[in-house]
């Protein structure tokens, strides 16, 4: 069966770590991502649920990459939600989430 023209699989969330909804033991000073496809990520932000967002303290990078790891201060025992948001090679800008906990 042909695709109609113009039909393309867009890219995704493949993976992160800290995978989504676990528990990490131990510190945690990057936050990574993984798509199906080259992207180019234009925001990594970390929040606490108890506190204000965490600044990244690396540079999201300017070209279109599988996978992006961000720095970020050592974070504190709690549950944090991440948030991104990229922008595929054909202009499709998506965005998405996920928790996880920083168990002492």
């Amino acid at each position: 069966m042909a695709l109609a023209p113009g039909v393309h699989a867009h890219s995704g969330l493949v993976a992160s770590s800290p995978a989504d909804g676990k528990t990490v033991k131990g510190e945690v000073s990057r936050i990574k991502l993984k798509f199906s496809q080259a992207v180019r990520v234009t925001l990594v932000r970390v929040r606490s649920q108890d506190a204000d967002p965490v600044e990244p303290k690396s540079d999201l990078p300017a070209a279109f990459v599988q996978t992006v790891e961000v720095a970020v201060p050592t974070l504190d025992p709690g549950t944090y939600d991440a948030k991104w948001t990229a922008v595929a090679q054909d202009g499709h800008v998506m965005s998405g989430a996920f928790s996880f906990t920083v168990a002492d």
